[in-house]
């Protein structure tokens, strides 16, 4: 009888002490996406003179994807908006692909550019672009048409792989340091 309770209880230990790795490993792995989404979002804004809004990503179990939005104070065309997001999306994979805490947490590495996320809110009277996002590959830029704060419409959608062609960018390097 003392075998079994003594076993039941090895067992029990044994579960509980893998849950709070768990729980350590979780936390390990908020520091180091918080220490290099800090970064990211300070070369960005540094670099290209906008402001930091939000953040975020899907990260449960592994990083499957990373989320920064920025507020822009002045009007962008198309190409600005194409060199702002090509820019980002240079630094930031630079920095995820370069750091070795974030790395065993990553869903893949090297980090795809498929799965970083970002949006700019132009906040300029009158913009020719209200907002720009990045998500899954492609670029949407976004047009306040009408009276109600509900009227965009997507003005138009590129190909990320497209627009870094376009610029002399191999799509399977950017990133690489």
């Amino acid at each position: 009888m003392k075998k079994y309770i003594l076993l039941i209880l090895c067992l029990v230990s044994g579960i509980a002490w893998s849950n709070n790795m768990e729980c350590y490993n979780s936390l390990d792995k908020l520091k180091a996406v918080s220490a290099v989404m800090g970064r990211v979002s300070k070369r960005i804004a540094e670099t290209y003179h906008i402001s930091p809004a939000a953040s975020g990503g899907e990260m449960m179990y592994e990083i499957k994807s990373i989320f920064l939005a920025f507020e822009v104070d002045r009007s962008l065309t198309i190409q600005e908006a194409q060199d702002l997001v090509v820019g980002a999306l240079q630094i930031e994979l630079e920095e995820i692909n370069r750091d070795e805490k974030i790395r065993k947490y990553l869903a893949e590495y090297p980090y795809s550019p498929h799965r970083v996320e970002f949006s700019f809110y132009v906040n300029d009277e009158p913009p020719q672009i209200t907002s720009v996002s990045y998500l899954r590959g492609l670029i949407r830029y976004k047009v306040h048409e009408g009276d109600t704060v509900n009227d965009i419409k997507v003005l138009r959608v590129d190909n990320i792989d497209d627009v870094l062609r376009e610029r002399g960018i191999d799509p399977s390097k950017i990133g690489t340091s």
